[in-house]
């Protein structure tokens, strides 16, 4: 009974541990780098054309 909760504990956590990564990536996605970070129309076209 007990291996298999350890069992069942070990493949929940993988989900859980990257779900912090996802959101970064997710809101470094849905930034708009002219308008929310100050570098200028210059530097955020270059960083849209990547």
């Amino acid at each position: 009974m007990l291996k298999s909760l350890q069992k069942l504990g070990k493949s929940l956590m993988l989900p859980v541990a990257t779900l912090p990564a996802a959101g970064i990536l997710q809101g470094l996605g849905l930034l708009n780098y002219e308008k929310d970070i100050p570098l200028g129309p210059v530097i955020g076209d270059f960083l849209i054309s990547m």
